[in-house]
């Protein structure tokens, strides 16, 4: 396709539903929206849900988060969008979706959206475990940081003998 946004994959969720993932560069100087593939979605009766990473407010600078992907154009196709309200700290020990970064980001899809009963807040539903000091010598292979599923925490605070602490804001 000559499009800039190009579908990556195709699959299918655990109940049967179509998930197309689009790549998009956050440094394009288009903007994507959905128009067709939500009326050919919509005519077979199903519905379109896009998943965006955070805006932070309406100023569509570098600053103000990903605005390759216009909320406000896709909006009018679409059923749902998700925004991926996580990964905040990600390569330095630190909170994964601080309330006041996830307040910010909520303010701005209001802001950005006419109807923003569309908007879905995507939570983490993970933690990371973030080694920031050893006692003694640590050895060569010894793991950083590790990304924990939820149904992981109990075993992980067992094998480590350690009790769970929540970084300070």
């Amino acid at each position: 396709t000559d499009d800039p946004a190009t579908v990556v994959a195709i699959t299918l969720t655990a109940d049967g539903v179509p998930h197309y993932d689009f790549r998009m560069d956050g440094t394009a100087d288009w903007q994507w929206t959905p128009t067709e593939l939500a009326a050919a979605l919509h005519a077979d009766g199903r519905i379109l849900t896009v998943a965006v990473p955070p805006i932070y407010d309406t100023g569509r600078t570098r600053d103000s988060g990903y605005w390759v992907y216009d909320v406000a154009s896709i909006e009018a196709s679409v059923d749902t969008i998700r925004v991926m309200a996580y990964d905040y700290s990600t390569s330095t020990a630190g909170p994964i979706a601080p309330i006041e970064w996830t307040r910010t980001i909520v303010q701005a899809m209001k802001a950005a959206v006419d109807d923003d009963s569309k908007v879905v807040l995507g939570v983490p539903m993970y933690g990371r475990n973030w080694v920031t000091s050893t006692d003694g010598t640590c050895p060569p292979d010894a793991e950083g940081r590790a990304d924990v599923a939820l149904d992981e925490i109990d075993g992980l605070v067992d094998a480590l003998s350690n009790i769970p602490e929540s970084p300070e804001e």
